[in-house]
């Protein structure tokens, strides 16, 4: 089936597009990918708590790749099959596995294979389940709402709704969980748990959002240059707002805002990454 984006509207001249220079290309979240990881091991080699804040931003950005790229697979591929779900877990848990049996750790230890597991079964599950509605006009906007309200009763609200759906963790205090499992994947996944959902909203978005791009690009220079302004201005004050309020918080509150502000920079940084054709392809 072909994929059809939220909205539709007339087209005009447009940029040509391709694999190289395309909004978030393959290569350019690669690389995203590359640079947080390395971040990420310098932070825990160097216990670096001062910058903090920064790396919960890089990995509210990681978990939000985790919906965009497979709601983009589900959505394009609409390969469901048990093998795409094994290859999925191995490369997830496969090191972490090997861990666990030979240095006799933790599953919870390493939270951020059991993160990513979780929220890949998150897309899995919500676009798998009833997948016909995916290609037509209301569906795919219902489903994302069920989705919405799930996440919000289950981590917004104290329904009790987290402790039944998650009955089988422990609450002993084991390694890298002192409060015991229930609780050290509570907080883990508190802290991102729009981060996944907001990724499946920008790919359900991403065809317009990448047409919407080079009809812009085929305006004249300054035309081009005065609707990317309208558009990048508004972000960088947000931005601002966030650096100079959100941002500056202590670890303990500022872990209590990120899954509800996180995502300004994180769009932030898509947008001026990939502002002109040029630094897309680098």
């Amino acid at each position: 089936a072909n994929a059809r984006p939220f909205f539709s509207g007339p087209v005009s001249a447009t940029a040509p597009a391709s694999a190289h220079d395309d909004v978030l290309s393959r290569d350019q979240t690669e690389e995203w990918k590359g640079w947080m990881q390395f971040m990420f091991l310098l932070y825990h080699y160097y216990h670096a708590e001062e910058v903090y804040n920064s790396i919960r931003i890089m990995i509210t950005c990681y978990v939000w790749m985790t919906g965009f790229g497979n709601f983009s697979f589900f959505y394009l591929k609409q390969d469901y099959s048990a093998v795409r779900v094994l290859q999925m877990l191995w490369r997830l848990n496969f090191l972490v596995g090997f861990l666990m049996l030979s240095q006799g750790t933790t599953y919870i230890l390493y939270y951020i294979c059991p993160l990513h597991t979780f929220f890949f079964g998150l897309v899995y599950v919500s676009m798998g389940t009833m997948r016909h509605l995916n290609y037509t006009k209301y569906g795919l906007r219902f489903k994302l709402l069920c989705v919405a309200f799930v996440i919000f009763l289950t981590w917004d609200v104290d329904t009790g709704l987290f402790q039944t759906l998650h009955f089988f963790l422990g609450r002993t205090p084991q390694l890298g969980a002192g409060g015991g499992a229930m609780w050290e994947w509570y907080f883990r996944s508190t802290l991102d748990h729009w981060s996944t959902f907001l990724g499946m909203i920008f790919a359900a978005n991403f065809p317009i959002t990448s047409l919407l791009g080079r009809r812009l690009e085929a305006l004249p220079p300054a035309q081009h240059f005065l609707a990317k302004a309208a558009i990048g201005a508004p972000m960088l004050v947000a931005s601002y707002y966030w650096a100079t309020g959100p941002f500056l918080q202590g670890k303990l509150d500022y872990n209590a805002t990120n899954c509800y502000y996180g995502f300004v920079p994180l769009i932030t940084y898509i947008y001026f990454r990939n502002i002109h054709p040029t630094l897309r392809r680098y």
